[in-house]
């Protein structure tokens, strides 16, 4: 059916929310519903969707994903995995091209597959599917109760390696277009990838950094709200107008905005306001993005294309596990060394996603194999996002991974019930004190509450690990909990105060400013 572009929009926003509704029931991770979604509806021919472009990518989407997931990282989270990040990133993502280039088009003569690569048109290939989109990984991990060093690790690097790929995509797509001889090749590419990288860095700096200054000095939430789509895409859109790197500009803009603006600098009704339009955004961008995915793709070319395209994804997960493998090797003897368990988790979370896909579609059109490599993109993506996001639940619970959140759960639910029951006690020693119950009475009432009190506290201890020792990743778990416990009831305490008139608003703000940092070094 034809439809207008509001009314196209408006229709995938309803099959977004169906989708939420549905996945949230079956248990699927959103983003395999929304593509599984588009391809169904793409092949079926049901609506003209607008087309998955650059454009749409580059102006609307990825700077406000990019923000939205570096404004909720904290820069001690960042400071702490600093050697594993930076690896993973430039080295790591550097190490993954040149396999991929070299491997690639020895598995498609293997497969018989009749259109030989040249090393240019693989190296551009390796370079747009290295980069990674987490999004369904992540919301497994937060699902499961994964370790927040792990999701900290899988988040940050994909917004770090989405910038290190797009800088080497841009340079040898420049490269091709002025052919550089020899040994200069190498040294050209590296300058490219440099000044993008740095330039994009400073420039995100200075742009966040001026946002979140003027956010200190003013307070109203429609503003600050404002100045933050300002740090986003207004840094984005000048690394790129520049020739920078867009991505990482986002990425400080982010940075400095969440940790000088929005947990410093804003009163804790404006950070509310910024948390939900931020969320917001991001869920709707994500949902358009991951439908338009679907339906970008077509079945029958795939099937024409699946050969080519199982040997890519094994070439491409062989080249990430060897990344994974050797930057774990690297950083066993220091501090940030990883529980080899990681390695299988960290290796298949490298979904491939959106950003693979239009960088394939900006591939040069004089390139003799520009299609054969846009359908081969495209069903590496296709194949990631379904298979690996249907199978990691698995992986996860089979590597033992997974419970922090049920233990969670678990803490809450019986401190709840504690707190009930103290507070019932409480009201009966008052009542009790002030002569208004019968002795038989109380002592009944209270015999009937003993037990409650007694389960809830077993919980507690059950729940927080009793015995425990508050060391390793297990006790950092348990100290995590009882500390945002504590910090929750603070927080309560200085919301009654400030209600009832004890505390002043401006005390208030200040407090539960300095609530929230501490709650971010516990994080």
């Amino acid at each position: 059916m034809q439809f207008d572009l509001p009314t196209t929009f408006g229709l995938l926003f309803v099959v977004a929310t169906a989708v939420a509704i549905v996945v949230r029931r079956v248990r699927l991770p959103y983003t395999v519903g929304l593509v599984s979604a588009g391809l169904l509806i793409g092949s079926l021919h049901l609506v003209n969707a607008p087309r998955l472009t650059p454009q749409f990518l580059f102006v609307l989407a990825l700077p406000g994903l990019v923000f939205e997931a570096a404004v909720n990282l904290r820069a001690h989270d960042l400071w702490r995995n600093r050697a594993t990040l930076a690896l993973l990133a430039l080295p790591g993502v550097a190490l993954a091209i040149a396999i991929t280039t070299a491997l690639l088009p020895v598995a498609l003569v293997a497969v018989r597959y009749r259109a030989p690569l040249a090393a240019g048109e693989a190296f551009m290939f390796a370079a747009l599917i290295s980069a990674t989109d987490p999004v369904a990984v992540l919301a497994l991990f937060r699902r499961l109760g994964a370790s927040h060093r792990l999701t900290v690790l899988v988040e940050a690097e994909s917004l770090l390696n989405d910038a290190t790929a797009i800088a080497f995509f841009v340079a040898a797509v420049a490269l091709t277009a002025r052919p550089v001889p020899g040994i200069a090749v190498t040294a050209a590419l590296a300058g490219h990838f440099v000044v993008a990288l740095v330039g994009g860095a400073l420039i995100g700096t200075a742009i966040g950094g001026g946002a979140a200054l003027v956010i200190a000095r003013i307070d109203d939430p429609m503003v600050e709200v404002t100045l933050t789509i300002i740090a986003a895409y207004g840094s984005f859109g000048t690394a790129q107008q520049l020739g920078f790197s867009g991505v990482l500009a986002t990425v400080a803009a982010g940075l400095l905005s969440g940790h000088r603006a929005v947990r410093r600098g804003m009163s804790p009704s404006t950070r509310v306001a910024v948390d939900v339009f931020w969320e917001y955004l991001a869920f709707a961008l994500n949902s358009i993005v991951f439908l338009l995915i679907g339906l970008e793709v077509h079945f029958g070319e795939l099937l024409a294309l699946w050969r080519p395209v199982v040997a890519a994804f094994l070439v491409v997960l062989l080249a990430r596990a060897t990344t994974v493998g050797t930057v774990m090797v690297v950083v066993s003897r220091s501090r940030e060394r990883l529980p080899w368990r990681w390695a299988p988790v960290l290796t298949w979370g490298g979904l491939r996603g959106a950003l693979s896909m239009v960088l394939a579609l900006g591939l040069p059109e004089s390139m003799p194999h520009r299609s054969v490599l846009i359908g081969i993109t495209f069903g590496v993506v296709t194949l990631s996002i379904v298979g690996q996001g249907l199978s990691m639940p698995v992986l996860v619970r089979r590597l033992g991974l997974s419970g922090g959140a049920s233990a969670q759960e678990a803490f809450a639910s019986a401190r709840e019930e504690f707190r009930a029951a103290r507070a019932a006690l409480e009201e009966l020693d008052y009542l009790a004190g002030a002569g208004l119950l019968p002795a038989r009475v109380e002592v009944m009432i209270r015999a009937r509450y003993a037990p409650r009190l007694a389960r809830a506290e077993a919980r507690i201890r059950a729940a927080t690990g009793d015995g425990l020792p508050a060391s390793g990743e297990a006790g950092g778990d348990v100290v995590r909990r009882v500390e945002h416990y504590l910090l929750d009831v603070e927080r309560e305490r200085l919301r009654d105060a400030v209600t009832s008139g004890a505390l002043a608003p401006h005390d208030y703000d200040r407090l539960v400013a300095e609530l929230d940092d501490r709650r971010s070094t516990t994080t």
